[in-house]
């Protein structure tokens, strides 16, 4: 066993998130539902299948509760399988409050984010979010 090198594993690459007036423009360039998503995305840094399975209850007054993700349409547990809970900082708790009022005040099991007829956003929606943003210049330049 001592003549057995090691694998080298590949080098994760480091997360850099956006900068708060990335996102800022980015929030003022959408529609309500898409702002307060990208809210959740970027102030709570939820994963985009956890801001899909999202639901009222798991709203809180100071917090949000992550206990399932979108994986394929259907409902799942989280990539990690462990439930967490993320803060709720001011420009997300205002971008919730909205969303919710424009949504003539859902339930509890009622998704955050609902697609057509209620049921889960399509994931691809995200990805269309971000390639209109990118071609509307609202992102700038990436840094390297």
């Amino acid at each position: 066993m001592r003549l057995v090198r090691k694998i080298a594993r590949p080098r994760r690459r480091e997360v850099k998130p956006l900068a708060p007036a990335t996102v800022e423009v980015m929030r003022s360039a959408a529609k309500p539902r898409d702002k307060a998503l990208i809210s959740v995305l970027a102030y709570a840094g939820l994963r985009p299948q956890e801001a899909l399975a999202l639901q009222w209850g798991d709203v809180r007054d100071k917090t949000l509760l992550i206990e399932r993700a979108l994986s394929l349409g259907q409902e799942k547990d989280t990539k990690t399988t462990a439930h967490r809970t993320a803060r709720l900082l001011a420009p997300l708790r205002e971008d919730l409050v909205a969303w919710k009022l424009r949504s003539e005040r859902p339930r509890d099991r009622a998704l955050v984010f609902p697609g057509a007829g209620w049921r889960h956003v399509d994931e691809d929606h995200l990805r269309d979010l971000a390639q209109a943003r990118v071609r509307s210049g609202a992102l700038g330049r990436r840094r390297r």
